[in-house]
């Protein structure tokens, strides 16, 4: 006989803006579920730079602190509402926008995936939020083809490692940055086929002799401001640059705030842009032969 669900768990939040530090471990009473509504237990969870940029409150959509972070979750439902069609018990992926970090996350059903048997629930937790993001980009944005190429900046993060992946499998040719030889090392694990250490060398003029002056077909950014002015320079003509984030424009850890006041002056530009994914191709993706096969280096496993 299953075990009755928890009536409380334990979750990580923050009541102030900071280091990371400023975690600290809470207690929550689990509400009564909604029709449309699952309990899962969370086994993994994604780590993503939105919920860093939340921590250090550069992150607009959200709340005022006390704040739990966390988008990506993946587990086994324990408890579900009565119009819920997947059993308890079944493994599954969910997308929770906030509230992730903790033992236990309620999630309305449209935002739950059931997990095939060829996928591991760690695989499972990076998938949403990165891979999402990459593949919309790449496959239903630019609309890659074989024999393209493509400049991914910030190639060994958690988008540019999906996205580099993606290409790879898409048959291109990528050219990738990065700010240590660590992180261009750990790209070239995932094919990349040339990397630029942006700390030592200019990637505009990196990328003119890596091309011969040619440039590049497309431009997948997520550094905003200059940087995305000097990517845009390394595309062929008509060539496709799409941008996803500003994380050039958010200030260094431990600047002070009056200096992040001059951030945007300094940086250039933000970015800016409505905010989209594609969950209708969750499913599609959660069964990629092609995502199942290089998998995710991008997890971090609760513990209390």
């Amino acid at each position: 006989m299953p075990m009755p669900p928890p009536s409380e768990f334990k979750r990580k939040v923050f009541d102030r803006f900071g280091p990371p530090e400023v975690f600290r471990w809470d207690s929550c009473d689990i509400r009564s579920l909604k029709p449309d509504e699952v309990l899962i237990r969370v086994q993994f969870i994604g780590v993503n730079y939105a919920d860093i940029i939340a921590r250090r409150g550069y992150y607009k959509w959200a709340e005022k602190p006390p704040i739990c972070p966390g988008f990506e979750v993946s587990g086994e439902i324990i408890d579900r509402g009565d119009a819920v069609a997947l059993p308890v018990g079944t493994k599954v992926l969910a997308v929770t926008r906030f509230g992730g970090y903790a033992e236990a996350v309620i999630a309305e059903q449209n935002r739950v995936w059931q997990i095939s048997k060829n996928m591991s629930l760690e695989a499972a937790a990076a998938m949403p939020a990165v891979y999402l993001t990459a593949y919309h980009s790449l496959m239903e944005v630019m609309r890659i083809r074989r024999g393209d190429d493509i400049l991914i900046q910030a190639v060994a993060g958690g988008v540019g490692t999906a996205a580099l992946q993606i290409a790879k499998h898409a048959g291109l040719t990528v050219y990738g940055t990065a700010s240590t030889e660590e992180k261009l090392q750990f790209a070239r694990t995932f094919g990349l086929d040339f990397g630029i250490n942006y700390a030592r060398e200019d990637f505009e003029i990196a990328m003119q002799r890596l091309t011969q002056n040619r440039g590049v077909k497309f431009l997948l950014d997520s550094l905003g401001g200059h940087a995305l002015r000097k990517g845009v320079r390394c595309l062929k003509p008509m060539g496709h640059a799409v941008t996803i984030g500003a994380a050039g424009s958010i200030p260094p850890q431990g600047l002070s705030w009056q200096s992040a006041k001059e951030w945007k002056r300094i940086t250039g530009d933000f970015i800016r842009g409505g905010v989209y994914h594609p969950f209708y191709r969750q499913n599609e993706l959660v069964r990629s032969d092609a995502l199942r096969r290089y998998g995710c280096r991008y997890l971090r496993r609760l513990k209390a």
